[in-house]
């Protein structure tokens, strides 16, 4: 399923565990709005829905949230995420459940992937309403690109939308983010002109976004801000830094997920420029999760509205993702 799932959700069943699987996040984030919206059903949230985190939380506490009755509703909805990350007794817990579910509650397991040779997840499979979420085709990208303008109220110029397709990638929160940076940059005009994609997006100093890349991973706080400043020094706006590193983290996220023929397909670069890439994505591997995304998206509503300066919302930017890397 694609982009097109989104407009037919409210068709999806309000089964006892729903299932959603697949790389883009925006897509299962939207789902899981979707379908909580729906069961709760006006009722009060904060009294019938919790949410757990796989590889933390511990999931006899999901399964007693799970059979506790709802209060002055007719659901309750619990979330877990990241389900890849489950540890083998965490799993059987959680898969003693599914034999037994209760009707009353809507337990929605959210994962980038699962692997379908575990038992576990060949029992979720059969006893859950499993919803695989495919990365969107170009098409798809277009048509999102071309509604978040209107949803931002900019027209744009001839092929902009094709040229922040074929520079950003698949990811829809990607894109989102792109367009709106461009939205931001080109001010006042009612128009976003190629020239500001060009200008925002794609005249890059790739040597010192390589080594802001690197230091992100190591957690190399000195490396991080020597290379950060390398390039404000340079007069790069902190907007545009930002949107580098996305369309980076991208190509790295397409590589691991999706192969490097497929990233190839979807980035155009010289071809050495793409071992350098490969290098990156085999190194950092185990590290590159959709989760990353997050402190970038924050740091996009920051670096509208805050009266802080942007070299510093920047820098809080990829201090936050540090952190999740830890």
């Amino acid at each position: 399923m694609s982009l097109s799932l989104l407009k037919s959700a409210s068709h999806l069943p309000l089964d006892p565990v729903v299932a959603m699987i697949g790389p883009e996040a925006f897509l299962r984030r939207a789902l899981r709005e979707n379908l909580t919206g729906r069961a709760l059903a006006g009722a009060l949230r904060e009294m019938n829905f919790s949410e757990f985190q796989a590889g933390e939380d511990d999931m006899r506490r999901l399964v007693e949230a799970c059979q506790d009755y709802p209060c002055f509703a007719s659901r309750r909805v619990v979330v877990l995420r990241d389900a890849g990350l489950l540890k083998a007794k965490a799993a059987e817990t959680l898969s003693a459940y599914l034999d037994n579910p209760q009707p009353t509650t809507l337990l929605l397991i959210d994962s980038e992937k699962l692997d379908g040779r575990l038992e576990w997840v060949k029992k979720l499979k059969k006893k859950s309403h499993w919803v695989e979420l495919e990365t969107c085709d170009r098409s798809d990208q277009l048509r999102w690109v071309r509604e978040t303008f209107q949803a931002e109220s900019k027209n744009f110029e001839a092929h902009v939308d094709e040229r922040i397709v074929d520079w950003i990638g698949a990811s829809l929160e990607a894109l989102q983010l792109a367009v709106r940076q461009c939205c931001l940059y080109a001010g006042d005009a009612a128009l976003v002109k190629m020239a500001d994609v060009e200008d925002l997006l794609v005249k890059i100093t790739e040597e010192n976004v390589f080594e802001v890349i690197e230091a992100l991973f190591e957690g190399n706080f000195a490396k991080l801000h020597h290379s950060l400043d390398a390039l404000l020094e340079t007069g790069e706006e902190p907007l545009k830094i930002l949107s580098l590193l996305h369309r980076h983290l991208s190509i790295l996220l397409t590589i691991r997920f999706s192969g490097l023929k497929k990233a190839g397909s979807m980035f155009r670069m010289p071809p050495l420029a793409w071992r350098k890439y490969e290098r990156q994505a085999e190194r950092f591997g185990k590290k590159l999760t959709l989760s990353l995304w997050a402190p970038l998206t924050r740091a996009d509503l920051r670096l509208k509205g805050s009266s802080l300066p942007r070299p510093l919302l920047l820098k809080n930017c990829v201090g936050e993702i540090i952190a999740l890397l830890r």
